[in-house]
């Protein structure tokens, strides 16, 4: 038996670049499989038979579940690094992130990264994810990950740049983000300017996660707009609004 093939290994490669095998078994017999399809040829006589992509070599024609799962592992070791919350792997979380955004643009990867981060929630690990949130140059992504880390990090020193990036128009990228990382720190200086966000009124991203935060928040003078907002908004701002009253610990007593 021998044979030629491609198999890529980077998730965005494979793409571009589609797998596939082609093997000679002894001297009459060359199997072939790709995305595209699958071929049984006798080289004796040219007979060529015609599978479904994948009869030969199971899982070829979707080569991005392993790559995925691949990925889901290095996301996985950076939220246990996280949760270790040592100081000495901010450097090499910091270093992944980069790699993964640059090289693959592996979300996964960058976004749990950032996520570890903010758990270890040290100063320096803050002052890191602050200075990507704040540089509006970044890439979008970049910035939607350092919010998601600055929620995990519970730092009540977040609560007034989380809420000036709410309160800056020209943020909207990062709004959402922001808005559900001041819910789960959860402090009531922020109520007020999510309660103004309810009334956003470009897309339904931002009142819905001002909804979830006031929810979590859970301060008593929320409770008249929510109801407002539970009886006019549209569905999606309405669900947030909903889970809100129902999961608010100082709404819930109403």
């Amino acid at each position: 038996v021998s044979g030629v093939g491609r198999i890529p290994f980077v998730l965005n490669s494979s793409v571009e670049h589609s797998p596939w095998i082609a093997l000679n078994i002894g001297e009459d017999l060359r199997l072939s499989d790709s995305t595209q399809g699958a071929w049984a040829i006798k080289t004796s006589n040219e007979k060529v038979s015609e599978y479904q992509a994948g009869t030969f070599f199971e899982g070829l024609a979707r080569p991005w579940m392993g790559l995925i799962a691949a990925d889901t592992v290095r996301r996985d070791a950076a939220v246990a690094l996280g949760q270790l919350g040592d100081e000495k792997a901010i450097e090499p979380l910091i270093d992944a992130a980069f790699k993964a955004h640059a090289s693959d643009n592996l979300w996964q990867v960058t976004s749990g990264a950032f996520k570890a981060i903010g758990r270890i929630g040290s100063e320096e690990a803050v002052s890191f994810l602050l200075s990507i949130l704040d540089d509006q140059s970044n890439p979008h992504n970049l910035r939607i990950f350092a919010a998601e880390g600055l929620g995990e990090s519970g730092s009540e020193r977040l609560v007034a740049p989380l809420i000036a990036v709410i309160e800056d128009g020209e943020q909207k990228v990062v709004h959402e983000e922001a808005a559900e990382a001041l819910g789960k720190i959860g402090d009531r200086r922020a109520v007020d300017t999510l309660i103004t966000a309810l009334d956003d009124t470009e897309g339904w991203g931002l009142p819905k996660a001002a909804a979830r935060a006031l929810g979590r928040i859970g301060d008593e003078r929320s409770v008249a707009h929510l109801i407002v907002v539970l009886m006019k908004r549209d569905r999606p701002t309405v669900e947030g609004a909903a889970e809100a009253l129902a999961g608010g610990y100082s709404v819930k007593r109403q």
